[in-house]
């Protein structure tokens, strides 16, 4: 009889603690929407890895629900944001391999509408072509080019491509190269290091374990609040460490001297894959032209014999004529604005193919 009247005590105080928690999680929730509404709402597809710093999770599925636009995001099984793809090519078939941040992995619309999509369709409509074209989307949001250039080495060369084509962040990948952790320089020479992982990315892997943590997220202000904060502390860890042993003026020289490495680093990476690398760089939306150190970037790799695709006169072009190639708010491209780049990087590869019929 004790131990039966223990045990419903114990139960009655559980039950009134989980009550109580839930009665607490209401009372924010809508203390949320009424004070602070969130617009942005996401599961994230990407997560930690000690190789490649982030990568997707192979067959996720997430979404970004913001005012501007709603996309999902589905992974296939070897982690890209596209159909499934053989490691073996095809005979007879040439391939483009497209790394890149957020930009290539297509936030902002859907899968086949991203530039790599649009332009594998370009490629192949071509009747005066002789070989099929497979162009694989390996874009993966909130990378730089030290991910990609680690991704290349351990996953992307697998895909057996003819042409990596590196999309350039240039308003992010310079800081980010250094806060990934994964290269360092020392006396000129890169330095191939594990990925620093940060509280905010243990606690991202957690809650995955939340059940039905994707529906909830895609309807609770509160989880969204709380998310996209725990979001601003993993970028604070990370700037954290990178600026306290140097001043600023020594870290923007060790940005571009990294960046400039790992440039090279992927071109003699994919040379001795039997591929080319081809560079391209993201505009700025609204002048369409390039800070000092992208074009230091750009001049550098053209000095180095790595083909550079330039994307400002057609955004410039789109421009004065109306056309809305990014999201005012969110900067990502457009459907409109991923057509042109795919256009413009279509009058590339068609004179570059070795297998082109003139």
């Amino acid at each position: 009889m004790y131990v039966r009247v223990r045990m419903r005590r114990v139960l009655t105080n559980a039950l009134l603690v989980i009550g109580s928690i839930v009665i607490m999680l209401g009372a924010l929730e809508v203390g949320i929407r009424l004070f602070s509404p969130q617009k942005y709402f996401a599961v994230t597809v990407n997560t930690w890895d000690r190789e490649l710093g982030t990568k997707q999770i192979p067959g996720a599925k997430g979404f970004v629900i913001c005012p501007e636009y709603k996309i999902d995001l589905i992974i296939n099984s070897k982690g890209l944001r596209d159909r499934e793809f053989p490691y073996a090519k095809p005979q007879g078939t040439e391939r483009i391999l497209c790394l890149g941040a957020s930009f290539t992995c297509g936030y902002g619309v859907q899968a086949e509408e991203t530039y790599p999509k649009v332009l594998e369709r370009l490629l192949n409509s071509d009747e005066d072509g002789d070989e099929a074209w497979e162009v694989l989307n390996a874009g993966v949001g909130s990378t730089c080019t030290a991910h990609q250039l680690a991704f290349f080495q351990s996953e992307g060369y697998k895909y057996n491509p003819d042409f990596v084509l590196l999309c350039f962040s240039q308003g992010t990948d310079f800081w980010n190269n250094i806060a990934s952790g994964l290269y360092s320089l020392e006396n000129g020479r890169l330095i191939r290091q594990d990925a620093p992982r940060t509280n905010a990315r243990k606690i991202q892997r957690l809650v995955k374990w939340i059940p039905g943590y994707t529906t909830l997220f895609a309807k609770s202000h509160l989880l969204n609040f709380v998310k996209f904060r725990i979001s601003r502390f993993h970028y604070r860890d990370l700037a954290e460490r990178i600026q306290r042993p140097q001043a600023q003026s020594a870290l923007e020289k060790t940005e571009k001297e990294l960046t400039h490495r790992l440039l090279i680093s992927l071109r003699h990476a994919c040379a001795s894959r039997g591929c080319r690398l081809v560079l391209t760089a993201i505009p700025r939306a609204g002048t369409w032209d390039w800070y000092d150190e992208t074009k230091e970037l750009i001049e550098y790799a053209k000095a180095n014999d790595i083909p550079f695709v330039d994307l400002t006169s057609v955004f410039r072009t789109a421009a004065a004529q109306g056309v809305q190639t990014v999201y005012p708010g969110d900067l990502h491209w457009t459907k409109e604005g991923h057509r042109l780049v795919a256009n413009a990087l279509y009058d590339f590869f068609v004179d570059k193919s070795p297998q082109r019929r003139r």
